[in-house]
């Protein structure tokens, strides 16, 4: 673009009147919302199933169903919506012909209804396992959450080998507060 452009004035009009009005009002919604914070202990209730690739040779997916504890850090105020993070630890059981266990742990940053999180999650029968890192986004409101998550494979074992080649994962997780505490900002 040429600098004499009569455009240029244009798109330079236009972007400081966007940015003056994004910060007028975002700087005058604050004041009408209530602010505080909640703290909370959760008792974790899930369910997710594992998938994997090649679907020709492993044709069905592994479900486990998961118990757990998380501590939710939750604030609300201002002209967003609820913002939280969420730390969790969680042991699921895959109780058919194998006896498979999954032990996770992670932290998601949920707003409004989105959410992202990583996990790291170990599967294991006992006598080998498998640790897989788990990248995660889903959506929820309340206690509710569901999830899509990529398995990234780091340490794994050739007896676990359609574990292995789990490379999705998704479930839901219900959240049963047992402690709570709010604080006003």
């Amino acid at each position: 673009m040429n600098v004499h452009s009569p455009y240029r004035w244009i798109v330079v009009r236009f972007t400081w009147t966007g940015l003056l009005s994004l910060f007028f009002v975002s700087g005058f919604t604050q004041d009408g919302y209530e602010h505080h914070r909640v703290e909370s202990w959760d008792a974790q209730v899930g369910w997710f199933a594992t998938g994997m690739q090649p679907r020709r040779l492993y044709p069905r997916a592994f479900h486990f169903y998961e118990i757990g504890i998380s501590r939710s850090h939750i604030r609300y105020g201002g002209h967003h919506g609820p913002v939280s993070l969420i730390h969790h630890f969680a042991v699921g059981y895959h109780g058919r012909e194998e006896n498979l266990w999954s032990v996770s742990a992670g932290s998601s940053v949920q707003l409004w209804m989105v959410h992202l999180g990583a996990n790291g999650v170990l599967y294991t029968d006992g006598h080998s396992a498998n640790f897989k890192l788990r990248p995660q986004f889903g959506l929820g409101g309340g206690r509710v959450r569901a999830y899509f998550a990529f398995q990234i494979p780091t340490i794994y074992n050739r007896r676990l080998d359609p574990l292995r080649r789990a490379y999705w994962a998704a479930g839901v997780r219900w959240g049963i507060p047992f402690s709570r505490e709010r604080t006003d900002l």
